[in-house]
């Protein structure tokens, strides 16, 4: 395992241990690492179909205009 992916699950460890009852492992670091992006895209998607909605209801709506 390269050096810098040892220093991020070490890193995961130290962040999520206060969190767990159990002693975590590096494999356990790997799957929080694995959830937390899954999670991130999940937000993401969510962020992008509500941006299109709010884009297409704005452009659904009829032009003002001017004073």
């Amino acid at each position: 395992m390269p050096a810098g992916e040892e220093a991020f699950l070490d890193r995961t460890i130290e962040v999520f241990q206060p969190y767990s009852p159990t002693e975590l492992t590096r494999e356990d670091a790997r799957e929080i690492a694995v959830n937390v992006t899954g999670l991130f895209g999940i937000l993401l998607q969510l962020k992008k179909a509500r941006l299109a909605r709010e884009q297409a209801e704005v452009e659904s709506q009829p032009a003002r205009e001017s004073a």
